[in-house]
């Protein structure tokens, strides 16, 4: 008799599996060996200061040193290395993190739109882009973003098919998360969006409606920021 919740190994995706102890392989080896960029260097300056500092040099006051970005990832890594430390390895440990999960966000995408081939494939060539890899390591918000991005995706695909309150509720905290780690996330829910408008006006025009006062509801949370986006 099977028991209940557990996946039978007959089941489990091996190849997929491979595919992410390679990614992991890949993302954690000499994290820490070379010195951080400028760009993660910036990083170090900003979060080592206190909340409020972080607030002022995201919204360009004079006196701080300024990167005009939104302030989730910035707020996460300050908790971060208040715990453990700014070494190059704590500074781009999460980044890594992150781009596991993308990887295997990428998987779940690919499996929810193609099956398992597609996923696979998805899945193997996001773990050995060159230039994936290269941001996915580094200490800045570029893989918070990409895993993000995944994740609502696959809510969205979620919402798309079973359009309950619990999956409109964490497809929303999602978009909202997104938006306060990069502004060019927008570009990801336009998308959203519109493929919901081309494909479903005629037929899903309830679930259009609700995913444009959805979006509403998110940009209204983002306006406190607003002031700080246009500094």
């Amino acid at each position: 008799m099977k028991r209940s919740g557990v996946i039978p190994r007959r089941d489990l995706d091996w190849q997929a599996i491979a595919i992410l102890f390679l990614a992991a392989m890949l993302l954690l080896f000499d994290l820490g060996g070379r010195s951080l960029w400028w760009d993660e260097i910036i990083n170090v300056y900003i979060e080592r200061q206190s909340i409020r500092g972080i607030f002022a040099s995201l919204s360009g006051k004079p006196g701080f040193y300024q990167d005009i970005h939104p302030p989730l990832y910035h707020l996460m890594m300050h908790a971060w290395i208040t715990l453990v430390s700014t070494s190059n390895l704590a500074m781009r440990l999460p980044s890594a993190l992150f781009g596991l999960l993308s990887v295997a966000l990428t998987y779940r995408v690919g499996h929810r739109l193609g099956g398992r081939s597609l996923a696979r494939s998805a899945a193997y060539l996001m773990a050995m882009s060159a230039g994936g890899l290269m941001y996915l390591r580094m200490g800045r918000y570029y893989a918070m973003t990409c895993a993000l991005g995944l994740l609502s995706t696959w809510l969205f695909l979620r919402v798309w098919t079973l359009p309950r309150l619990s999956n409109w509720l964490l497809y929303s905290a999602v978009a909202l998360a997104m938006y306060y780690t990069d502004y060019l996330v927008v570009t990801v829910l336009a998308t959203h969006t519109l493929y919901a408008l081309w494909s479903g006006w005629k037929h899903r025009r309830a679930i259009v409606v609700r995913l444009a006062i959805m979006q509403v509801v998110v940009g209204l949370l983002f306006t406190p920021w607003l002031p700080s986006m246009f500094a």
